[in-house]
Formats: structure tokens, sequence, C-alpha cells
């Protein structure tokens, strides 16, 4: 159960004011509220990269549980197009091992610059996730780039 300062910290996560976020952890929130998810709210917020960022590591040495086995928090900043931060997760986690459900490097698909991030960090892309891939007609001209992309960490990665 959400308490009235869970939800402030969620509000001052949306808006990326670190300084209310410290104040309401502070004033006991829970850095790991179920239903507000404060570090999503962060990465969904109108906060720019660098600030999205300050406030994770915030949360993190708050205690905050990143979940990120699962892909959700990358997969937001993905969604997000937010390269600062999801060079910043690539390059802060063990990327390597993660079992993934794919979605980071899908939601990827339109953003080459993000894509090469999540490969060279060692997101891994399995067949089924290839072919998905291959199978999308794609509506940029970066067709050829990304499914080399791929191949190429395919090929290293296998």
């Amino acid at each position: 159960m959400m308490r009235e300062v869970d939800y402030q910290l969620c509000a001052a996560c949306t808006r990326g004011d670190i300084l209310e976020v410290k104040k309401a952890v502070l004033m006991g929130a829970n850095v790991n509220c179920l239903l507000g998810e404060p570090i999503i709210n962060t990465i969904r917020g109108t906060a720019s990269g660098q600030d999205k960022k300050e406030i994770i590591k915030y949360l993190l040495g708050q205690g905050a549980n990143l979940n990120i086995g699962d892909g959700i928090v990358l997969t937001w900043a993905v969604r997000a197009n937010d390269t600062i931060l999801v060079e910043w997760l690539v390059n802060t986690l063990n990327m390597r091992g993660i079992q993934d459900d794919g979605f980071p490097v899908l939601d990827a698909i339109n953003h080459p610059d993000i894509l090469e991030i999540l490969l060279k960090g060692g997101v891994k892309v399995s067949e089924e996730i290839k072919e998905i891939i291959y199978d999308m007609d794609f509506m940029h001209d970066q067709t050829s780039a990304i499914k080399c992309m791929i191949d190429d960490y395919l090929l290293h990665h296998n």
C-alpha cells in the first residue's frame, strides 16, 4: 500500500526534481514502492538524461532495486530514447548474462545509436529476436545498417 510520501516521491521523480526526491526519501518514502515505481517514473519523466541519471544514482544509494534482471528499467530508458541513460545503465550494470525478453533491442530498432550501445554493452539478442527484426518492414534508410549490426553481434557472441 502506497502512502502519501510514496506518491510524493514518484511525483518528484516524474518531474526530475532531485531536491524533492531527497526530501521524500528523508520523510520515509519507500524507494521500492511497487505501484509508483520511482525509478520507472524517473525515466518516463520530463527531466533530462543527466538529471535522470543523478536521481537513479541517488535512489540506488538509498537501496532502490533496478530490477534489471527482466530488462524493465533498460526497456523504459530505450523507449524514452534517452541515449545518456541507456549508455549509463549499460556501462554501470553488468549486462552480460541477463536473461532479457528482447524488448530493449526491439524498442531500439528505430534508434541505431541506442541499438549499438545495447549490442556493444552485451544485451542478448536471441535467434528469435533476430528473426522478428528481420521480418519487420523498416520505414527508414537504416535497415541494412541495423541488420549488419545484429549479424555482427550474433557472429561474435554466439
